[in-house]
C-alpha cells in the first residue's frame, strides 16, 4: 500500500512539474538575436610632428548610444549589440601600460572613434579602426634614430661609446634609421648607459598626464629606461621601467606612464636614459635595437 501511494504521488508531483515548465516556456518572451561588429583590424595614423604610426592596440572599450560602458573587445573580435536598425558607437583604444599584459586602459592621446552603425540581427559587419592621436596630445620628445648625434654615453667604459650606433633600418615599416645598442662579454657583466642629448624643461609636463612609447627588439639583454634629472645645480639617475627580452627576437611596442616621474619645478629638467646589461655568463654578446621613441603628454 505505501510503495502504491509512493508512486502515486510521485507520478504527480512529475506530471504537475511538466505542465508548470510547458506553461512558463509558452509565455517566455523570444531570445533576441544581436547583430555584430567584426573589428578586423585597428591601425594609426600620424601627421607630422607626430613621429612614426607604430603602434599596440589590443582591445577597443565600447559604449553604445553614450550609455554605460558595453564591454572590452579584443582586435579581432565581435562585439554584440541588441538592435535592429542605426545606434551610436563609440569605440575607445586599449592598450597595456607598464608591461602589464593582462590589464587593459583607455589609451587617452589616442582620438575615440565615433561611428553610427545601422544593426541587422543576425548580420556580422566588418569594420577596420583608424586611429590618430587627439590634438591635445603634445610631444616634447621624438627620436626616430635617423641621426646619432643626439646620444651620448654615460658609461666611462670607453668601449661602451663604440659600441652605440644608428644604423640602416632592413625590417622596419618607417624611417631608415634605428638605434642600436651592442653588448659584448667581458670579465664582469657587461653594462652600458646611454642618454638622449636633449634636455626637457620640466614645465612641459605641468598637470598633465605623460607616457613613453618605444619600440624595442631584444632576444638576449635586458634594458631600464628612466631619467637624469638636472634640478638646479644637483644631478640624479632614476630608472622607471624595465623590459626583459624576448626569446623571439620580434619588435615590441611598449608604453610606461611616467606621469609621477616627471614632476615640475623651477631650474629643473630632464633627459632621456637607457641602461643595458648583459649575463655574460650565460650570453658573449647581444644587440638591442631601439626606434621610435616618443614622450607624449595629455
Amino acid at each position: 500500500m505505501w510503495r502504491n501511494y509512493t508512486f502515486y504521488c510521485s507520478t504527480s508531483i512529475a506530471y504537475l512539474f511538466a505542465l508548470l515548465l510547458l506553461a512558463g516556456c509558452e509565455f517566455d518572451p523570444e531570445e533576441p538575436v544581436p547583430g555584430y561588429l567584426y573589428i578586423k583590424e585597428a591601425h594609426m595614423r600620424t601627421i607630422r610632428g607626430q613621429g612614426a604610426p607604430t603602434h599596440l592596440i589590443k582591445d577597443v572599450w565600447v559604449i553604445i548610444d553614450s550609455v554605460g560602458e558595453h564591454g572590452i573587445y579584443p582586435v579581432g573580435g565581435r562585439i554584440p549589440v541588441i538592435a535592429n536598425g542605426p545606434k551610436k558607437v563609440d569605440l575607445f583604444p586599449g592598450i597595456r601600460v607598464n608591461g602589464v599584459k593582462n590589464e587593459s586602459i583607455i589609451y587617452e592621446p589616442y582620438e575615440p572613434i565615433f561611428l553610427q552603425h545601422d544593426f541587422t540581427p543576425g548580420q556580422v559587419d566588418t569594420i577596420v579602426l583608424r586611429f590618430s592621436y587627439t590634438s591635445r596630445a603634445k610631444f616634447p620628445l621624438i627620436e626616430d634614430f635617423e641621426s646619432s648625434v643626439n646620444w651620448v654615453s654615460l658609461d666611462t667604459n670607453k668601449q661602451a661609446i663604440q659600441k652605440w650606433a644608428t644604423v640602416p633600418s632592413t625590417n622596419r615599416l618607417y624611417g631608415g634609421q634605428t638605434g642600436r645598442i651592442t653588448l659584448v662579454a667581458d670579465s664582469v657583466r657587461f653594462k652600458a648607459a646611454l642618454v638622449n642629448g636633449k634636455w626637457i624643461p620640466s614645465d612641459a609636463f605641468t598637470n598633465k598626464k605623460v607616457y613613453m612609447e618605444v619600440d624595442v627588439k631584444s632576444a638576449d639583454a635586458q634594458m631600464a629606461l628612466g631619467f637624469q634629472i638636472k634640478d638646479g645645480s644637483q644631478y640624479f639617475k632614476t630608472l622607471n621601467a624595465f623590459i626583459l627580452p624576448d626569446s623571439i627576437g620580434a619588435w615590441r611596442k611598449f608604453y610606461f606612464d611616467f606621469t609621477t616621474v616627471l614632476k615640475p619645478g623651477a631650474n629643473k629638467y630632464f633627459r632621456v636614459l637607457f641602461f643595458a646589461s648583459l649575463d655574460t655568463a650565460v650570453f658573449k654578446q647581444a644587440d638591442i635595437f631601439v626606434d621610435n621613441l616618443k614622450i607624449v603628454t595629455y
